[in-house]
Formats: C-alpha cells, structure tokens, sequence
C-alpha cells in the first residue's frame, strides 16, 4: 500500500497504520537501520513499511514533536545527531537533578515510600529486554523518588532532562542490563533506607557519570565506523 492519501480509509484503519508506521520508524532509529544524520523520505518510508505516504507524514508528525526526528525549516525529516558537549551537558543536569530529588527523599521517604521504591528498582522492563526498556524502568524510579522529594520544580524539570535524552537513547543504546542498572538503585536504596542522604546522593551522581561515559564510548565508537 503506497498510495499517497488515506482518505478511502475508515479512521480506525487509518489510525492503526499510522500507528504502525510510528512504531516502525522508532525502531529502525533504535536498531541503527536509519542512522544519526540519515534523511528520512515519505516516499521511501512508505514503499519500504507498504503503507501510505499520508501514514508516514502523521508518524513523522508525531516522532517529530516527541523528538525522535527533526523537522527541518525548508522540509525534510532527519534522524538527530548529538554531539559530546549536549551529552555532558545533559548529564550533568540528569545527576544534579536525581542527586538532588534522593537527598531530599532520604529525608522525608516512610516505610512504606522505601518498600514502593524497591518494587519500582527490582521490576523487569515492561516487555523484552532491550537497553531503552530497562532505561524507562529507571525513569519511573526517579519520578517516584522525585515525588517524595516534594519539590515539583526539581520534578518537572527531571522530566524536561528525561524527554531530551529519550531521543539519544534511540539512537546510542546504553550496554548495560536491566539487572545492571537494578544493582546500581540498589546500592542507592540501601544508603536511603539508612537515613544517609549525603551517601544516597553521591551514589546516585557515580551511577550518572558510569552511564555518561558508557554512552560517550558508544558515541565515539560509531563515530569510528
């Protein structure tokens, strides 16, 4: 299916081929098929995915405005690069932020706080393994810590930080497991559960910068190739 228009679609067919191509496209940036800088083209997404251009327009809409792709001002829709300063820079903001949120939920956490936190550290990625899944394990661990924090700048914040380094995920999946990653919010839970908020803090600064320079290795390995 390669004709340029859905209109002879009813919406549900319609909705579910754009939701298809969306799925499609987001894991060929994930896979590596289209890579960092790659120009994405309607008419060849759409012979490639055997489905219409009108689909892949609305896919690309949509991955556009969750900053999967970039819209560029005169047309076209690349796959984004990034460059090693806006991964430091990010990073940076992702440790300040998760230390600063830990610190003040070790203070304030209840019993019941730390044994939801656990769940949340020990649950396995929602579907099969893949670096991005145990990623968004990660990130709903952090949310919860944030909202013991009680400080909702902190939070909507680390949400902005998150949404810009899903984008870098796709494209430079991170090596480690999600057991790996379970191991790390351990360690952190451990220190929270002690009252020990200045340990708790500085374990989850280490757990950022190991995951920095793991992405980093990985960005320059490609750039290698």
């Amino acid at each position: 299916m390669n004709e340029s228009s859905n209109h002879d679609l009813d919406p549900m067919e319609r909705a579910s081929l754009v939701s298809f191509a969306h799925r499609e496209i987001r894991a060929r940036i994930a896979n590596g098929i289209y890579t960092p800088g790659a120009r994405i083209t309607e008419s060849a997404a759409a012979v490639d995915l055997d489905v219409s251009r009108a689909s892949i327009r609305e896919a690309l809409r949509a991955l556009s405005a969750e900053g999967v792709v970039v819209t560029r001002p005169r047309g076209g829709v690349t796959v984004p690069t990034v460059s090693r300063g806006e991964l430091e820079n990010l990073f940076e903001c992702r440790a300040t932020l998760q230390s600063g949120m830990v610190f003040s939920a070790t203070k304030t956490a209840s019993a019941e706080d730390l044994i939801e936190l656990r769940r949340l550290s020990d649950a396995p990625p929602a579907t099969a393994s893949g670096d991005s899944r145990a990623e968004s394990v990660d990130d709903a661990f952090f949310r919860k810590v944030g909202g013991i924090s009680g400080n909702p700048w902190m939070v909507r914040l680390h949400t902005q930080v998150c949404a810009q380094l899903e984008r870098y995920r796709l494209t430079f999946p991170y090596a480690w497991t999600g057991a790996q990653h379970a191991a790390r919010r351990s360690d952190v839970l451990d220190a929270m559960a002690r009252r020990d908020a200045v340990t708790a803090a500085q374990l989850t600064t280490r757990y950022v910068d190991d995951l920095l320079f793991l992405l980093l290795s990985t960005h320059e390995e490609q750039a290698d190739h």
